[in-house]
């Protein structure tokens, strides 16, 4: 399974599953365990770009994964950010949100004043496979996650 773009090379760090529109990546970051991004399979420069027949399918498994992610991890919400400034294949970051347990919950994640660290190998596996188990568990037949 290819989690790196054949035109512009965007890659995801930590593949968890392949859906027909989108590539899930976990992006580890121990402030929001789960955060993840959410990649088009087909490359488009701009969201704009995308024809409707694969933007609404591919907006269709953002959201499932963003469940997901919320089963997951035991999220409150999930916050979501479409910016194309650093990489031009279109991809969401979805960052996971506990109130509780933040310093600035109001604010966006860019806002969190702790600093950056990744997840321990043994924590981001951990996650990998419980957003895996709620894709598995979310799924329809008209999509189901293929593992890595």
């Amino acid at each position: 399974m290819d989690y790196k773009c054949g035109v512009c090379g965007f890659e995801l760090w930590r593949p968890v599953a392949l859906l027909p529109h989108a590539s899930i990546g976990l992006y580890s970051d121990a402030r929001f365990p789960g955060r993840a991004l959410v990649s088009a399979r087909e490359h488009f420069d701009e969201f704009t770009l995308m024809p409707k027949d694969l933007w609404v399918p591919y907006l269709e498994e953002v959201r499932l994964v963003a469940t997901a992610i919320q089963r997951a991890t035991g999220a409150t919400r999930v916050n979501y950010a479409l910016l194309g400034n650093a990489e031009s294949h279109v991809h969401f970051h979805l960052f996971p949100r506990n109130p509780g347990g933040e310093p600035k919950p109001d604010k966006s994640p860019w806002d969190d004043p702790r600093p950056r660290e990744e997840l321990s190998d043994q924590h981001a596996s951990q996650v990998v496979e419980s957003i895996r188990k709620a894709l598995r568990e979310l799924s329809t037949h008209s999509i189901s996650p293929r593992e890595v």
